[in-house]
């Protein structure tokens, strides 16, 4: 394990509270306290981030670190799709700022070719094993966050666990 890289797992947009409404309340806290997170992560040292692409926490854990590599250029950012063409059921939009969040990685490449069975978990499992931490913004009822948890939490790798209703109960608080 390299103590200087960080991954990202968490709730797919279709399995988060607000589906794919971005422009609340809600999404907005998820992605500043996913910022407070990766900005933490650097204060400690983790300079190589990388992230699965799929749609929601994941893609927008990516998009945080390229927005604030601006400001932080040592950072870099590495994206391990599932398979090769994961974006091709998503709308135009989701294509269009997926490709585009490939195009300012570091490195891109593929858990599998072609889609099979248990390509998310390759996909999960190698972020895991070459990362020391992993920052996890999921809830318990998501069956993929919580398998890269717990493989997670197997290999010893420091975590951040956010629950995603401790975060939307800040919005109706």
């Amino acid at each position: 394990m390299k103590v200087n890289i960080a991954c990202f797992t968490g709730n797919r947009v279709q399995r988060l509270p607000f589906i794919f409404e971005e422009m609340n309340t809600e999404s907005t806290l998820i992605k500043n306290k996913l910022e407070y997170e990766i900005k933490r992560a650097i204060a400690k040292g983790y300079t190589h981030f990388i992230s699965t692409m799929q749609l929601g926490i994941a893609m927008w854990a990516a998009e945080i670190v390229l927005r604030i590599k601006e400001f932080y250029p040592e950072i870099t950012l590495e994206a391990i799709l599932p398979y090769e063409n994961q974006a091709s059921h998503w709308t135009e939009n989701q294509r269009d700022r997926y490709f585009h969040i490939l195009s300012e990685c570091n490195y891109v490449g593929y858990a599998s070719i072609h889609y099979i069975p248990s390509c998310n978990d390759l996909a999960n499992k190698y972020i895991v094993d070459k990362s020391s931490l992993l920052i996890a913004i999921y809830d318990e009822n998501d069956k993929e966050a919580m398998t890269a948890v717990d493989y997670a939490k197997l290999k010893g790798l420091e975590l951040v666990l956010i629950d995603i209703s401790s975060i939307i109960k800040k919005s109706v608080d």
